[in-house]
């Protein structure tokens, strides 16, 4: 473990170094990469993800640091020729669950706060994509693929060595990876002092559908996810992704945007339970269209647009600690800034200014902002906001 101190004078000497001299693909490649935080429950300390790219191995590893909020020092809580990310605490924020890739693929694993006591949790045949404990930690939701669709040696088993595929429908193939027959689907595991049950509920058992984003509900009663169920050339020219609605107890699942046709997507519980928010294309087959805020009440079923006042997206949603209101980043005269909309009023206030890109927001207590941005001379850094004291910009990494 190594304590790594960190100050504005050397990341100005640093970037300054950078603009004096040509960019090239080697100083490009030499720029680590920071991910979104997330903070501990209390706000008091957040743990991250850093990308670095070998040229030599051709190849990038991701490692693990924590830092307090104030910003005064990051530790490096990992070092491995692995990759070490999609970190988040557990609820008094004496362990650390996160994703590696030293065993079998992705995989969760956990590790105390100082880095030290690490353990393998899952050993899933096909990875974990992403996880989720409940806020009372007797429930572990996992993303995972499962084989959905045959292929050649399941119809033609004569054939063990064949590498060809049956091509007749789409979408066989996006972008640069072929349809490899599975489908990411959401599971539910117990938990159990701390162990996770081997037996598993498939959420989308029979589906050949993937799962995009989820949540859990506060009270650990519901899950909320985005899927786009629909196959072949339908599937490939729709972007009519969904919000489904699942409930543990009874297994019944509503869906909240079916009235939709667009893309509906990265789905938020509010911290007390009562609302999800998400973000909602109207116009079907384009994915480049203005995405609005939508709030749904679970109490009554309905929803309404918090941003109907503006013209702009809203994305990169992040609830209030006291969800009375929503931060998210939209365009705004050629950068990315952050606002605020209050869901009483649907008043919209702008939190930043300038020349940069707000890329990434977390709420580490009631009073401060965790939030990542970038401009053409800087690449994507850390930084603290004080909504109390006239919004200060505090550098952290």
């Amino acid at each position: 473990m190594k304590k790594i101190f960190l100050g504005t004078a050397l990341f100005i000497i640093s970037n300054f170094t950078i603009a004096q001299s040509n960019l090239t693909i080697e100083s490009l490649i030499s720029l680590k990469r920071i991910s979104k935080p997330a903070s501990s429950f209390d706000g008091s300390k957040i743990v991250f993800d850093v990308n670095e790219v070998s040229i030599e191995e051709n190849k990038g590893a991701k490692d693990l640091y924590l830092m307090p909020t104030n910003g005064l020092s990051a530790v490096r809580l990992t070092d491995t020729k692995f990759s070490e990310f999609g970190a988040r605490f557990n609820k008094d924020a004496s362990q650390i669950y996160f994703l590696s890739t030293e065993n079998n693929g992705a995989q969760v694993w956990k590790m105390s706060v100082d880095g030290k006591s690490k353990l393998q949790l899952t050993n899933w045949e096909n990875g974990v994509g992403d996880f989720k404990f409940s806020a009372q930690e007797n429930l572990f939701v996992v993303l995972s693929d499962v084989k959905t669709t045959k292929d050649i040696h399941d119809i033609y088993p004569d054939l063990p060595k064949t590498d060809a595929r049956i091509i007749d429908d789409l979408n066989y193939r996006h972008w640069d990876a072929w349809d490899d027959y599975t489908s990411t689907h959401l599971y539910i595991c117990k938990v159990e002092n701390g162990n996770i049950s081997n037996e598993k509920i498939d959420v989308n058992k029979g589906e050949a559908f993937d799962v995009e984003q989820f949540d859990i509900s506060p009270d650990g009663k519901y899950i909320v996810y985005t899927s786009k169920k629909l196959n072949g050339k339908e599937a490939a020219q729709s972007t009519n992704t969904d919000v489904y609605l699942f409930e543990i107890t009874t297994g019944n699942t509503l869906n909240i945007s079916n009235e939709n046709s667009g893309y509906d997507r990265n789905v938020i519980f509010s911290p007390d339970g009562k609302y999800i928010c998400y973000e909602s294309m109207q116009t079907p087959g384009y994915e480049a269209d203005r995405a609005r805020l939508m709030l749904f009440d679970l109490a009554t079923k309905t929803k309404k647009d918090l941003t109907v006042s503006i013209e702009e997206s809203a994305e990169n949603l992040t609830w209030s600690k006291d969800s009375k209101s929503i931060f998210f980043t939209s365009p705004t005269q050629a950068t990315e800034q952050i606002y605020r909309v209050e869901i009483a009023s649907q008043k919209i206030t702008p939190i930043t200014k300038g020349d940069f890109d707000y890329t990434a927001i977390e709420v580490a207590d009631g009073n401060t902002l965790v939030v990542t941005k970038m401009s053409i001379g800087m690449p994507s850094t850390m930084f603290a906001i004080n909504l109390r004291q006239k919004l200060k910009l505090r550098f952290l990494m």
